[in-house]
């Protein structure tokens, strides 16, 4: 049973009417639900408690039958026809949080239907909490006259429909759409889909599914995906065919469409325009496919709108055109060694968030780790940081390691040709409990300062295990007084960490780096005291994270006086202006340009990497 409270429609009568009254929705007779979850009363107080905020964990979510944490779907199995007043269903759907494992992007509602007449699906967000992640502000989300994100409903008879989800809602948002039922099994699917970067969270009011055999028409829906000869995401090889599919849903069955697609570079000039001819099918679903243009490498922003009898067609959220950015590569002549040695850009993308959720470690999978080298061979890039190989993830329980995840990932990246710098941070539970038995902590494992002679033991083991397979070893993540990472701990303790790992890893092999962020920290009386105490001594490569240019020069001047040891890195940083946050096209702009400036400007004046 996925529901755990409900009752007749009978006795809900009174109480639909009310909220009617009170806000004014729109609602169907009671005898015309199949099903409802929830009330359309502007709370969702109703559902299984959601948030996707950084650092948080749903364990009640975690546990559910229902939610599969690999792909963060949720799938509920409608338990009876009628309205479930509090179903376990999760209270929101969002793209990721960051740290936060229990985020929902997908939600399938499967339920049996008679299969008698047309169906009405129907959803309302409520405006009473936008969990926006960081703070109030959804930055990196581009203005909604340029693309307009949405929840994406695909409708039990395979149609598509959108409903738009503004970046910042002051009121309660509702869409409908319809579809002919179908008798047995049926299922519609929610899916947000502003990506991995935006961190945009919706919590919905109520929805569900009613009986209409007069719906309204739904506009026609226009999605445009990568397809053939892509290599990876929106990326495309000049050299080599390839293809955009363009998939219509909702079209009249058995009418002639025409879609105008218009292919854009950089600097807005047209370099291609193509216009296909469509027929609606049976279930009122087009398809075509759009070659890509091969006379530019760049950025490629397709545009695609749709005519009929020689007018525009309104298309999903009031748009009239659709629009997907791509980019065109050429690919250049391999890289030596030597090259790749000398080369002063590195990625920092790699992560275990990549392959399996480390609340439920059972099992893990590398699809998306292929996918991301995928992309990073593209760009012909051999230096790589992995954040992080964290210790409570590799000794859960005292003395008893689990290598296979980490061997496989780092033969891997040997394979590959990466140079690869491995962070090693975190508390495990089993020590912090020992530890600070009287400490609250902000996670459900740690960054306090951990046992020395424990630290000395994994260092040695992991220095151990991966000798030639790690070029360099990083010594925990952004220390500072008020550092997340560095929780109640002081300079002379991360001084000892460091000496600790330095010692513990070069007892085993003296040609592994000792990397530490020894000049982040953003008290300068922290940077002082490390130094000061002779952090220098005990490291190759200092590194910093957030820089800019005066950032950079005052760095400069302390290192040239403590020392800089083997060459300053930026190791976690944007290298793009942190004011552009790329919410248009002319800032997107600016952030390209700015991440060419920066990145050149930055190794000219003192990162080595």
């Amino acid at each position: 049973m996925n529901g755990y409270s409900s009752c007749g429609t009978r006795k809900l009568l009174p109480y639909l009417s009310a909220i009617v009254l009170l806000i004014g929705v729109s609602l169907p007779a009671a005898d015309a639900v199949v099903w409802q979850l929830g009330a359309f009363d502007d709370t969702n107080r109703e559902f299984i408690s959601y948030t996707s905020q950084e650092f948080r964990y749903n364990h009640r979510l975690t546990n559910m039958p229902g939610y599969d944490n690999r792909t963060h779907t949720y799938t509920y199995i409608v338990p009876q026809n009628g309205i479930i007043e509090r179903p376990l269903f999760p209270g929101g759907i969002s793209s990721p949080g960051s740290a936060n494992p229990t985020w929902v992007n997908r939600e399938r509602i499967v339920w049996n239907d008679d299969g008698v007449g047309m169906r009405v699906f129907k959803i309302r967000i409520t405006s009473g909490l936008l969990a926006a992640v960081p703070g109030r502000v959804n930055k990196n989300v581009d203005e909604d006259s340029l693309v307009r994100y949405s929840l994406r409903i695909t409708l039990a008879d395979g149609n598509v429909t959108h409903m738009y989800l503004p970046n910042y809602m002051t009121k309660p948002l509702e869409t409908s759409a319809s579809f002919p039922a179908m008798k047995g099994s049926n299922s519609i699917e929610l899916y947000e889909q502003s990506g991995n970067t935006y961190k945009r969270c919706f919590l919905i009011d109520a929805l569900g599914v009613y009986r209409d055999d007069s719906p309204a028409a739904d506009p026609v829906t226009l999605e445009i995906i990568p397809g053939e000869g892509f290599l990876h995401a929106t990326i495309y090889d000049i050299s080599r065919a390839a293809a955009a599919g363009i998939t219509l849903y909702n079209l009249k069955p058995g009418a002639s469409y025409s879609v105008r697609t218009s292919c854009v570079d950089f600097f807005d000039a047209v370099i291609q325009s193509n216009l296909f001819a469509v027929t609606g099918n049976e279930r009122g679903q087009a398809t075509c496919s759009l070659p890509m243009p091969s006379s530019i490498a760049g950025s490629v922003r397709i545009f695609a709108d749709v005519r009929k009898d020689g007018r525009g067609v309104p298309l999903q959220m009031g748009m009239t055109n659709v629009m997907l950015r791509t980019g065109a590569v050429r690919r250049i002549a391999p890289l030596t060694e030597a090259e790749k040695d000398m080369s002063f850009i590195g990625l920092c993308g790699l992560a275990a968030k990549l392959t399996y959720d480390p609340y439920d470690d059972t099992e893990y999978s590398m699809d998306r780790v292929a996918d991301y080298r995928a992309y990073r061979n593209i760009l012909q890039i051999y230096h790589e940081r992995f954040h992080s190989l964290r210790w409570p993830y590799l000794e859960k329980t005292q003395g008893t390691y689990r290598w296979d995840f980490w061997d496989e990932l780092f033969a891997g990246e040997k394979k590959e040709g990466i140079r690869l710098q491995a962070a090693l941070l975190g508390t495990p539970e089993w020590m912090s409990k020992k530890m600070y038995p009287d400490r609250t902590f902000f996670w459900d494992w740690h960054y306090s300062v951990p046992d020395m002679n424990e630290w000395r033991r994994v260092c040695t083991d992991v220095a151990k295990r991966y000798s030639g397979l790690i070029t360099e070893f990083e010594v925990w993540n952004e220390p500072s007084e008020h550092s997340l990472y560095w929780h109640k701990g002081t300079a002379k303790e991360y001084f000892d960490l460091v000496k600790t790992a330095y010692e513990a890893v070069k007892s085993v092999d003296t040609n592994i780096a000792i990397v530490a962020q020894t000049v982040w920290a953003h008290q300068q009386s922290f940077i002082d005291e490390l130094y000061r105490l002779g952090v220098g001594n005990y490291i190759d490569y200092p590194a910093d994270h957030l820089w800019n240019d005066e950032s950079l020069e005052r760095r400069m001047r302390f290192l040239a006086k403590a020392g800089s040891n083997r060459g300053l890195l930026a190791n976690e940083s944007k290298s793009a202006n942190y004011n552009s946050v790329e919410r248009d096209e002319p800032l997107r702009k600016t952030a390209a340009a700015d991440f060419v400036r920066n990145t050149i400007y930055g190794n000219a004046h003192g990162f080595l990497r």
